[in-house]
C-alpha cells in the first residue's frame, strides 16, 4: 500500500494528486477525507469535484475537530489522504445510525477489513461508535474493524460522514477492503 495526502480547497488541487494515481484502477484506490469544516456545501463540491477528478473511486470522508497531514495539526481545513492497493478492491458505503446494522450490506462483498466513521451526533446528542462496531463485529466474522468518530471543534455543531455520493447526518461512512489473492490480515 502507498500513500499520500493532501490539503484541498479546490478541484486543482485533485489535479496535482491525480497524476499520481495514473497507473492504479478507481477500486483500487481509496479516498479518505478528513474536512475541518463541517458545512455540507463545502462537503458537496468536495464530493463533486472528486466525482469528476477520481470517476468511480472510493470516498470515505468525516468531519473533523484537527487535520493532521505530515504530522502537524491543522484546523479549518480538509485534508485527503489517498492510499493504492494492487491486489485489493476498495468499496464505500453508508448504513443508517443504528446499534443493529444489516450485515448483508457488508457481508455479500466477503470483506476482510471494515473501516467505519460515525457521526458522533444523533439527534442532537452524542453517540459512540461502540455498539455499532460491537453489533458488526457479532454479525461478520474474520473482519478486522476499525474506525472514528466525526467531530468538530465547535462544541453541539452537525458532524458528518459522507463517501463519493452520499453526506450523513446521521449514519455510518464505511470503507471495504475486499481480499483477492493477496491481502492479509491480522488481528492482534
Amino acid at each position: 500500500m502507498i500513500n499520500f495526502n493532501v490539503i484541498y480547497r479546490t478541484k486543482e488541487d485533485l489535479l496535482t494528486a491525480k497524476k499520481k494515481t495514473a497507473s492504479y484502477t478507481c477500486e483500487n484506490v481509496l479516498i479518505q477525507a478528513f474536512s475541518g469544516i463541517a458545512d455540507a456545501s463545502v462537503i458537496s463540491q468536495l464530493q463533486a469535484d472528486l466525482r469528476d477528478v477520481f470517476p468511480g473511486t472510493p470516498v470515505i470522508g468525516a468531519t473533523t475537530g484537527g487535520e493532521i497531514i505530515n504530522s502537524k495539526v491543522q484546523d479549518e481545513t480538509i485534508v485527503l489522504c489517498f492510499s493504492f492497493f494492487t491486489c485489493t478492491k476498495i468499496r464505500s458505503h453508508i448504513v443508517p445510525q443504528n446499534d443493529n446494522p444489516d450485515a448483508a450490506a457488508f457481508s455479500s462483498s466477503r470483506p476482510k477489513v471494515i473501516i467505519a466513521f460515525g457521526t458522533g451526533l444523533k439527534s442532537g446528542k452524542y453517540t459512540s461508535d461502540v455498539l455499532f462496531l460491537a453489533a458488526l463485529n457479532k454479525k461478520i466474522k474474520n473482519v478486522v474493524l476499525a474506525g472514528g468518530q466525526a467531530g468538530t471543534e465547535i462544541y453541539g455543531s452537525r458532524t458528518y460522514v459522507f463517501n463519493e455520493s452520499v453526506i450523513a447526518e446521521n449514519g455510518y461512512g464505511s470503507v471495504i477492503a475486499m481480499l483477492l489473492h493477496r491481502l492479509t490480515v491480522c488481528r492482534i
